[in-house]
């Protein structure tokens, strides 16, 4: 089989697809960290970060910013897969001023990029996760 000058540019663009896939698809097998970033999506709560909970009752910091109303965080990238509770640090003002308060959730991590919404509903946080 002959190979002409005019096909190297086909093959070459060939492999080149099939390595850039190859990387994307093993994100979905082997991909051992989360990305997170979350979204203030009330009116009346500065968050102050989110933690996450271990087994034994500490905390490490995952996200550690003032995030005001209507704002998002930055993302940060931590190895973190399997279950885990969350712990949200906010405060009850618009500009971070006041007592610290905390909510928890329980939330499976599976590895990927997370966009984390919080909204109030009355004295309460509802997170959701997009």
């Amino acid at each position: 089989m002959k190979f002409s000058l005019k096909q190297i540019p086909f093959f070459a663009l060939l492999m080149l697809c099939c390595f850039v896939l190859a990387g994307c698809l093993s994100h979905w097998f082997v991909d051992s960290t989360s990305r997170l970033q979350v979204l203030n999506d009330t009116e009346d709560c500065t968050l102050l970060g989110v933690d996450v909970v271990k087994s034994d009752h500490t905390y490490k910091k995952w996200i550690d910013e003032k995030v005001l109303p209507g704002e998002r965080s930055r993302v940060v990238e931590e190895d973190w897969v399997g279950d885990f509770t969350l712990r949200l640090r906010y405060t009850k003002s618009v500009d971070g001023s006041g007592e610290e308060l905390t909510a928890t959730e329980s939330f499976s991590l599976d590895g990927g990029s997370l966009f984390l919404v919080i909204k109030s509903d009355g004295d309460s946080l509802q997170w959701k996760f997009k």
